[in-house]
């Protein structure tokens, strides 16, 4: 089962190596970057460099060759750069709307499908765990990017470093760390195919904590008497850590208590099979 569980992992860390296969040379060069710096500092004045500096770095940092050229780059930092301050509240409170919305309803898609395989609805069968798999939002990265949804607040919204937060929490107020955690929020570009080869592993490695059950009533001391009712059964992570936690107020609790920590010694070394 330990071989089981390492594989699972290994395979979600190479479901990222097509990630390396995209293009290494950016589809914006330094002198169009610095092109349209110039051009909207220009329009705009120095009070909006830094986020004019900051927005065309991270637009051309996701740019890609199938969404345009360099003078079709330029054009899209024209058109969608934001300077006014009230335009750019109203443009943060609708992206905040249109992401609770998206993110709000693929969540609730996916809490509806997995019911099968998260409640207790009988047998899981091969179609119950395909389902579970499925990423019903794993194109939802692509599809924002090609229409260039994605690219409005790569343009608008900075992103900042944990270094640059922590210098600057004491000045923000509540506003600034939404405008940062909305710059945040979108500065990779995960390929579809990438995005459901992941969940399918995560589904397998949560099925596979999932099933992993320890039959408490089989649990003896040297005299073979048991302290747990036969019919309980525990799942290995959430179940044993609340049975855990429940003795506390057992009189026979602290005996109970190292029966369990024996129990997970020998799940983290995998000797129980699940």
């Amino acid at each position: 089962m330990k071989k089981k569980l390492v594989l699972i992992m290994s395979l979600l860390m190479l479901a990222w190596l097509p990630l390396a296969a995209q293009e290494t040379t950016p589809a914006v060069d330094g002198a169009t970057r610095q092109k349209i710096k110039d051009e909207l500092l220009q329009k705009y004045g120095a009070a909006q460099k830094f986020r004019i500096d900051r927005g065309v770095e991270q637009t051309a940092a996701l740019w890609r060759s199938e969404d345009g050229g360099p003078e079709e780059f330029c054009d899209y930092c024209r058109q969608h750069f934001v300077a006014d301050p009230a335009i750019l509240d109203a443009a943060f409170k609708k992206m905040e709307f249109y992401s609770e919305v998206i993110g709000g309803h693929f969540g609730e898609m996916g809490l509806d499908k997995d019911q099968p395989v998260e409640l207790n609805w009988g047998e899981i069968t091969p179609l119950d765990q395909a389902m579970n798999q499925f990423n019903p939002a794993a194109h939802i990265t692509d599809d924002l990017f090609a229409s260039k949804i994605s690219f409005f607040t790569l343009l608008n919204f900075p992103s900042y470093t944990l270094e640059e937060k922590m210098t600057l929490a004491s000045q923000w107020d509540r506003g600034q760390w939404a405008y940062a955690r909305m710059g945040g929020g979108n500065n990779t570009r995960i390929p579809a195919a990438v995005n459901q080869k992941i969940s399918s592993l995560m589904a397998d490695a949560h099925r596979y904590v999932s099933e992993y059950n320890i039959h408490m009533g089989s649990l003896v001391d040297a005299k073979m008497k048991t302290y747990f009712p036969a019919d309980m059964v525990l799942i290995s992570h959430w179940g044993i850590r609340d049975e855990l936690k429940a003795r506390y107020a057992d009189k026979q609790g602290l005996f109970k208590q190292q029966l369990i920590y024996r129990v997970m010694e020998r799940i983290i070394r995998q000797e129980i099979p699940p």
